[in-house]
């Protein structure tokens, strides 16, 4: 089995909600898988007075995780300025692809 720890966190359930709860919303991830970990915590972030917060810093960090690459990886420019727009315009519901 092999498991990616990088959004995983020991500390409020709210760190651990959001990367999923984001993911749904920018990149279509099932709300089920969602829904499960919700039930699982006894919170649904999303309806907490801070998730906009939350939200914010974790899409932050979607758009500058690929910063570091930018130079050897110029086929993701176009993702990263789009996210860029997105966030820049307001644009709480475009979908996002995964950078690869």
């Amino acid at each position: 089995m092999l498991c990616d720890f990088d959004s995983s966190s020991y500390g409020p359930p709210e760190w651990d909600l959001t990367p999923l709860a984001v993911g749904v919303v920018r990149f279509g991830e099932p709300v089920g898988r969602y829904r499960e970990l919700v039930r699982t915590y006894g919170v649904d972030v999303t309806e907490l007075d801070g998730f906009q917060v939350l939200r914010e810093v974790r899409e932050l960090k979607l758009i500058t995780s690929v910063l570091p690459i930018l130079s050897s990886r110029p086929e993701v420019r176009p993702e990263l300025f789009r996210r860029i727009g997105d966030v820049r315009s307001g644009d709480t519901s475009s979908r996002w692809a995964r950078y690869t």
